[in-house]
């Protein structure tokens, strides 16, 4: 009763309606003849104050929420970003031979080791830098920097066994970089 007289917007077509005052509605119709004759704008009596409502029509399928699919696609695409800046490996550079050249004649290891410091290692982690035996693998770097000073060398040459490990010879290595060895080669005993 309220409304009576108004014009108010529908709720699900927004078209401006008339609201009918009770006067004007004929017993047992509820569409006044003023209002236009649409399904949108549908008038049910209330039972406790002899008003009406405009009942909203069921509104189109909701769309879907995708702000929690976006959050784990993020934290997806950061874990991988991690994990995969862990996964480089520590490599020694080797440069690849040159196809034009032809194959360097070896260099017998006694030219070489007048200027360089000799590191033996043999299988079980054992080290020989220049035949002096070094107990711990830590000890390398200091053993190699005597032994550069002793004899004014600034090379290294690796000599390892056939049964020593990689990591083994990876070791001496870095303890060569550590201390600034100018050159570092690799050198292949001579078969018995």
């Amino acid at each position: 009763m309220r409304m009576a007289g108004k014009t108010v917007s529908c709720p699900s077509c927004r078209m401006r309606v008339v609201v009918p005052d009770q006067s004007t509605l004929p017993s047992g119709s509820a569409q006044p003849s003023s209002a236009p004759a649409t399904s949108a704008a549908r008038l049910e009596t209330m039972d406790d104050d002899g008003g009406f409502k405009l009942r909203r029509r069921r509104g189109e399928i909701e769309e879907m929420d995708l702000t929690p699919m976006v959050d784990v696609t993020f934290l997806l695409l950061i874990f991988f970003m991690i994990t995969a800046s862990f996964s480089l490996q520590k490599t020694l550079e080797v440069p690849p031979p040159d196809p034009e050249t032809q194959g360097a004649s070896p260099v017998p290891l006694d030219q070489i080791e007048e200027n360089s410091v000799v590191v033996r290692v043999e299988p079980g982690d054992v080290y020989f830098v220049d035949d002096r035996s070094v107990a711990d693998a830590a000890d390398l770097p200091s053993a190699l920097s005597t032994a550069m000073a002793e004899g004014n060398r600034s090379e290294l040459v690796i000599e390892a066994n056939d049964q020593a490990r990689h990591e083994s010879v990876v070791r001496v290595y870095d303890a060569g970089n550590e201390i600034g060895m100018q050159r570092i080669r690799l050198a292949t005993p001579a078969p018995e």
